[in-house]
């Protein structure tokens, strides 16, 4: 009998007899015969785990949003402090970076049901407008939220004459320039309804407008208003700005509210530190 390492009966491909081994008189014969589809059982769970790795960081990008909210939402407005100080995604901030993103969250809740009663919305964008900031490294959420209470008084679905969508009031063709220039998903003009991506959107582009007016409030309220374009051919013509009435109105309400905001804030910052007492305390035993 022929004892070569291969069974006679066993037709082997020229191609994958490349592949073999070696002529191993001592290996099992399974392993002789089998050894590619064990090599490729073995890098097929290994392109699995790689795979899950890589899908499970996408998905935990896509969704650390979600899971901040489906947490804050759960609850009484009461228990938004406990929840932000266990939240993974805070884990990098300090105590007392913590307290202020508590204290925005609370007070910027407490300003939107002035607009809008119903506690769960207020608390859905209070939470998205104090996360999106701290995400963009956007250090004033009180302009956002006083754009907003401007734009849609804290609607999730406002829509306007010209075509404007959601809080914060974006045209399409604004909101996809901007996810242009930022390498940021277009998800179609739909989805500016949702509160999420809407106030996702609105920051970046505060944040270009910042980029091309820095600090000048004003400015970036003209060109958020009447648009860049028109503020940029006002500008280069020289002289005093001859704005529209609505560009005006809108620039001194939202102004107006922001500087109220301020001040309402740092009072609710004095009144609001005895509530800094069990929540911080256990995370100062945390700590230690």
């Amino acid at each position: 009998m022929n004892k070569e390492w291969i069974h006679t009966t066993h037709k082997i491909d020229p191609y994958e007899k490349k592949f073999r081994i070696g002529n191993v008189r001592n290996l099992p014969k399974y392993l002789n015969d089998h050894y590619i589809g064990i090599i490729y059982f073995l890098l097929s769970i290994a392109a699995f785990f790689c795979l899950s790795a890589v899908g499970y960081k996408y998905y935990k990008k896509k969704t650390e949003i979600k899971f901040i909210t489906a947490e804050v939402y759960s609850g009484s407005i009461g228990n938004i402090r406990d929840q932000i100080y266990k939240n993974y995604s805070f884990s990098s901030m300090t105590l007392k970076e913590k307290k202020l993103y508590a204290d925005r969250v609370e007070f910027i809740i407490s300003e939107i049901t002035k607009y809008n009663p119903d506690t769960f919305d207020a608390k859905k964008i209070a939470q998205q407008i104090a996360f999106q900031s701290y995400k963009a490294n956007y250090e004033d959420p009180l302009f956002v939220t006083a754009i907003i209470s401007a734009e849609s008084s804290f609607k999730l679905t406002a829509k306007s004459h010209v075509g404007a969508r959601g809080l914060m009031q974006l045209m399409p063709a604004t909101a996809e320039d901007v996810c242009k220039n930022q390498n940021i998903e277009w998800k179609g003009k739909n989805e500016l309804d949702d509160p999420e991506y809407n106030i996702f959107l609105g920051i970046n582009y505060l944040k270009e407008l910042h980029e091309f007016y820095g600090t000048n409030l004003e400015r970036i309220l003209i060109a958020y208003n009447w648009g860049p374009g028109h503020l940029n051919r006002a500008l280069a013509r020289g002289g005093a700005l001859k704005l529209p009435k609505e560009t005006m109105d809108y620039k001194r309400r939202v102004l107006d509210r922001h500087a109220r905001f301020k001040k309402g804030f740092e009072e609710w910052q004095k009144n609001g530190s005895k509530k800094d007492t069990d929540s911080d305390q256990e995370v100062s035993k945390g700590k230690k």
